[in-house]
């Protein structure tokens, strides 16, 4: 175990900023926003179905399975909505935590793995809720 050094923290601050950067801001009802609204039109399928002579029972039958199909993609657009949200909370906390020990650091001398620990084992259990 060593002590953490100035050099450390300030290393610690430059990778927070970098990961902060690469994930802008964005307001949880952004985040969560409800994708309830979207729709999707088979009019096209169906006329150019139509238009080739096919059976109705056949154009139906490929509306329910776009349908179905399109279904599916928006739950795991959902699920990846879900995850973006926990790892941003993750980052959060990751950035409360590296302001705490920075504080800390400035009063007393901290030792830089339990700072790593407790931010790897909180994004494991976050990856694992998901």
């Amino acid at each position: 175990m060593r002590a953490e050094t100035r050099e450390d923290r300030l290393a610690w601050m430059e990778a927070l900023q970098a990961v902060k950067d690469m994930f802008p801001r964005m307001s949880n009802s952004e985040l969560m926003a409800p994708l309830d609204n979207v729709a999707v039109s088979t009019e096209k399928l169906r006329q150019r179905l139509q238009e080739e002579g096919v059976r109705e029972e056949v154009i139906q039958d490929g509306e329910q399975i776009m349908r179905t199909e399109f279904a599916a993609l928006q739950n795991q657009i959902v699920l990846l909505k879900q995850k973006q949200w926990l790892l941003i909370d993750t980052l959060r906390q990751l950035e409360v935590h590296v302001m705490k020990s920075t504080k800390e650091n400035a009063i007393g001398i901290r030792n830089s793995t339990s700072c790593a620990s407790t931010v790897s084992s909180t994004m494991q259990s976050r990856a694992n809720s998901i």
